[in-house]
């Protein structure tokens, strides 16, 4: 369970897939608003960057896959 601190400054998480649910959550709601026009340029530099970065971590780990089966 996703958990604040006392002055809500930062997020508690209790495991790994809890992190990686947030920021796919995350990263899915910046998308959305991306293909809304609800970002500020800067922003949308910032989300596109995050897109490619995941396309790349994701090529690489199916590769790293396929070389382990």
């Amino acid at each position: 369970m996703t958990k604040y601190s006392n002055d809500e400054n930062f997020v508690l998480f209790e495991s790994i897939d809890e992190i990686n649910d947030y920021l796919e959550k995350a990263h899915q709601r910046d998308l959305s608003k991306m293909n809304n026009d609800e970002l500020e340029k800067e922003h949308i530099q910032y989300v596109e960057l995050n897109k490619k970065q995941k396309e790349i971590a994701d090529r690489l780990f199916l590769s790293a896959l396929e070389r382990n089966e």
